[in-house]
């Protein structure tokens, strides 16, 4: 029968391997993130400028969304607006049902370089959210549904599992 210090020994390399293994194993998570950068940019009576998390914009705004991606990556952009509906501004952009494909440095304008979303006289909380993966995006349906009806990331990313590396979200307090 071998002694408590020989188990306990035995324990600990037995520990030690596990964790390699896993280490070894494991994805690491920022080789699986896109990199992703967005950013939100206004135009209204004032001029023209990005946001910050603490602006405010209004009714009849003009508003469009920069998104930068570090590495090839599959984005979707979803818009909830502060009535409560969810929209994918990027599959109307591109007609692509998994996603838009941006290779390491693209930058991506919505609706585009030379054009504004324009907000309407509902007043609420608008929620501008990119979603990201390494690989083509097969549930954006899933998605909007989800975005929809969960208002946190984490609940976001449990729901949908594994499929997407990254998200990102801006809030507009949209007043009159």
């Amino acid at each position: 029968m071998p002694s408590v210090k020989v188990v306990s020994q035995m324990v600990v390399r037995l520990t030690v391997f596990f964790v390699v293994i896993k280490f070894i194993f494991t994805p690491i998570a920022w080789a699986q993130a896109c990199g992703l950068e967005m950013h939100v940019e206004q135009k209204d009576e004032a001029g023209f400028r990005r946001l910050s998390p603490d602006n405010v914009v209004h009714s009849r705004d003009k508003v469009r969304v920069r998104i930068t991606s570090r590495s090839s990556c599959y984005i979707s952009l979803f818009w909830k607006t502060s009535s409560g509906q969810v929209y994918n501004l990027v599959s109307s952009q591109s007609r692509n049902a998994s996603g838009l494909l941006m290779n390491p440095g693209d930058t991506h304008v919505l609706p585009g370089a030379e054009h504004w979303y324009r907000l309407d006289n509902v007043v609420g909380m608008e929620h501008i959210t990119v979603v990201g993966s390494r690989n083509a995006i097969e549930n954006l349906s899933a998605i909007g549904m989800s975005l929809a009806t969960f208002e946190s990331r984490s609940t976001l990313l449990e729901f949908l599992g594994s499929e997407l590396q990254e998200t990102a979200s801006i809030k507009l307090d949209h007043q009159d």
